[in-house]
């Protein structure tokens, strides 16, 4: 992996599901995978804030937590980023309407188990939801709720709509009302590829 440092904006949440902008931290602009934009505890807990998975009081104290522990907060680091690879190679061999490698699902079902042990039934309106209290285990929040959240998604009628960019590796789930999204943005890798044709067809 290249480290990339990223500011993160409004346009890097094309996805629609936190698992997902979780996996499409890697940076690329092909199939590659191989910008890495989560290069430090820092660098995640600022990713984790922009995308909803945690509150700003949240990762401060992650961050104060880190301070006392560095070595503690690298392997979490480690550990997600080890997910976050797992949880790729899944969906997006669903995306592609193939099985996912049965070392993979495991993997998958192992953190599931995980963050149902440390997770408390709560109710949302007229339905029931799983819910991750970081003060009971602050470094497996995160990795916790991207899990419970790839749960949500794999027992759910969105898993047809999950697509993969066909340029880049971006995983999305298409709510278009013609369920025909290629891109993960239309002006990202949609231009990208416009631009791509353009030159093909001027080429001699």
């Amino acid at each position: 992996m290249i480290p990339q440092p990223h500011e993160w904006s409004v346009e890097d949440f094309a996805a629609g599901e936190v698992c997902l902008e979780f996996t499409n931290t890697v940076g690329d602009h092909s199939k590659t995978r191989d910008l890495e934009r989560l290069i430090d505890w820092d660098a995640l807990l600022r990713w984790a804030v922009a995308a909803g998975a945690l509150n700003a009081t949240e990762a401060q104290e992650l961050r104060r937590i880190a301070g006392r522990d560095a070595a503690a907060a690298k392997r979490s680091l480690q550990n997600l980023l080890n997910f976050r690879d797992l949880l790729f190679r899944v969906l997006s061999a669903l995306a592609a309407g193939q099985k996912p490698a049965r070392e993979d699902l495991e993997g998958v079902e192992i953190a599931v188990h995980g963050a149902l042990r440390c997770a408390h039934l709560v109710q949302q309106n007229q339905s029931f939801e799983w819910d991750i209290r970081q003060s009971e285990s602050p470094l497996k929040t995160l990795l916790a709720r991207i899990t419970l959240s790839a749960l949500r998604l794999l027992q759910s009628a969105d898993l047809a709509l999950l697509r993969e960019c066909q340029r880049c590796s971006w995983l999305i789930i298409d709510r278009s009302k013609s369920h025909g999204r290629r891109w993960c943005r239309a002006d990202a890798c949609g231009n990208r590829a416009r631009v791509a044709r353009h030159y093909r067809t001027r080429s001699p």
